[in-house]
């Protein structure tokens, strides 16, 4: 319930800082009113869902588990599709980014959490690590310096993404990065992490999604003929053969994508451990796919229509013709033309020394500001530019809870892994909880200390980082494998044997 009431008082705020721009307010000021109500609505989540519980801590709140567990698995798994959205082969990429995100959920994660199910299915309340052959540590291990690449690799590429939704952060030390993680991490772990991507959802599917579903409704009547969809149809079908072919082709980029998208299904393992039955598991992962998918293809459509339905148009296009949304005050900066920004026309032909606003510019003269591209969007489509801002805010928010859920299981690995068995191999619950508290603050204070030291980390580190561990949980799985052949009992005539599961730790 407290959810709800947070996702609709944020929907609330910023319908009516839209409705007091129409009014006149300016538009820096209500950026910045919507900036601080989505923050105001982070932090409030993550006092609501303080929690003193160990399961909470490590999977999530047993209410509404499939919601949160479905828009966790969505968000990571969209996060995943983000690292890759403008690759020079981004279908490729995605697709293997989708199938390692498939495989990193058949391998079950890093299982620390297998205490924690409700109901359980392990009743012994016992060590993570108990029981089992070395191979299935090694496999554990291997997948937690996977998720912990990972976020490396999120933390390099996001770095500028992050900026503008972290108060006063600088992408070469990322210190508000660092007591974000703390604060939204300690207190509520991934039961705080759950709400807050599902009302960070909700907010895109709101704020993106309907709007884009109204604009194509819009454009209906102006559909070609059947003929000519059907053809294009067939247009866009035509590669998906040479795409397959495609796959079994090696390089450095795919690897990278595969490898990338089995850290976000090992993550994802986590997120949808709460979920009592294998069955439910596999709907809700089913559910995140299909959520991610529309998420992403908005995004696309929206990349799709600013550089073919703005950019190269108002470059084929004089000045004079140029519609009125171009010199709108609140996208002061997106246009540059010849180095100069206009206010008119006029300002224009004058700055690129054309003489007249009817003829057309030279090439390349004409710049725009790609962190003001969905704002232009959305006052080209008869939208207030504060909604333009918050579809800009909201990819960096999904990311950013990606982020932070890596976090969260690299810490809960270590906790669970490390820190309870090298200090009190049996601890009570609440013993257990500080632990991974404590790794969470560890892992913030190295954020904020040593990052800006680090600066940009060497791509091949973070390759190679990744490719020996996929080796080593290769290896080990290899080695289970063989172990779950030889020691499977003799079954008498006439009976069927259960299946042997498989999991990564």
């Amino acid at each position: 319930m407290s959810t709800a009431l947070i996702f609709a008082l944020t929907l609330a705020g910023l319908s009516i800082l839209m409705l007091t721009e129409r009014m006149g307010m300016p538009a820096s000021l209500a950026v910045t009113g919507s900036y601080a109500l989505m923050g105001l609505a982070a932090v409030a989540l993550a006092l609501l869902n303080m929690t003193s519980r160990l399961g909470r801590f490590v999977i999530g709140h047993e209410r509404g588990a499939p919601l949160t567990a479905t828009c966790l698995a969505a968000t990571l798994l969209l996060t995943g599709f983000s690292l890759f959205r403008r690759s020079p082969e981004p279908a490729t990429l995605l697709l293997l980014v989708l199938l390692g995100w498939v495989g990193g959920l058949l391998l079950a994660g890093t299982r620390p959490w297998r205490n924690f199910r409700q109901p359980p299915e392990d009743p012994a309340d016992r060590d993570p690590l108990a029981g089992g052959s070395g191979a299935r540590k090694i496999a554990g291990l291997a997948l937690l310096v996977l998720v912990l690449a990972g976020a490396l690799l999120i933390w390099e590429r996001s770095r500028l993404l992050w900026s503008p939704i972290l108060i006063g952060s600088d992408p070469s030390r990322m210190t508000s990065l660092a007591l974000v993680t703390g604060a939204l991490l300690v207190l509520g772990g991934m039961a705080g992490l759950g709400r807050l991507a599902l009302v960070a959802v909700a907010l895109a599917f709101f704020t993106g999604l309907l709007p884009a579903a109204a604009e194509m409704l819009r454009l209906v009547p102006h559909l070609p003929a059947s003929g000519l969809i059907l053809e294009g149809a067939k247009g866009w079908l035509a590669p998906i053969p040479a795409l397959l072919e495609g796959l079994a082709v090696p390089s450095w980029p795919r690897a990278q994508a595969a490898l990338t998208g089995l850290v976000f299904g090992a993550a994802s393992g986590q997120a949808l451990a709460l979920l009592p039955g294998r069955r439910d598991r596999v709907a809700s992962a089913a559910m995140a796919i299909l959520l991610a998918g529309v998420l992403f293809g908005v995004m696309l459509l929206a990349d799709w229509q600013i550089r073919t339905g703005i950019v190269e148009a108002l470059s084929a296009t004089a000045p004079g013709q140029w519609p009125g949304f171009v010199f709108d005050p609140g996208l002061k900066g997106w246009l540059t033309a010849c180095g100069s920004q206009p206010d008119d026309a006029l300002a224009v032909a004058l700055a690129c020394g054309t003489g007249t606003p009817r003829t057309l510019l030279p090439v390349d003269a004409l710049r725009f500001d790609d962190s003001l591209a969905l704002p232009a969007l959305a006052v080209s489509l008869g939208w207030p530019v504060l909604i333009g801002h918050v579809w800009a805010v909201l990819p960096a928010w999904l990311s950013l809870i990606g982020f932070l859920v890596l976090v969260q299981v690299v810490a809960t690995g270590i906790s669970e892994r490390i820190l309870f068995r090298l200090l009190r191999p049996r601890a009570l619950r609440s013993a257990r909880l500080a632990y991974g508290r404590l790794a969470v603050v560890g892992l913030a204070i190295g954020m904020a200390l040593f990052g800006w030291q680090i600066g940009a980390l060497p791509a091949d580190f973070l390759l190679w980082l990744q490719l020996g561990a996929a080796l080593l949980l290769a290896l080990a799985t290899l080695v289970r494998m063989v172990e779950a052949v030889v020691r499977r009992p003799a079954r008498p005539v006439g009976q069927e044997s259960a299946p042997v599961p498989l999991e990564a730790s």
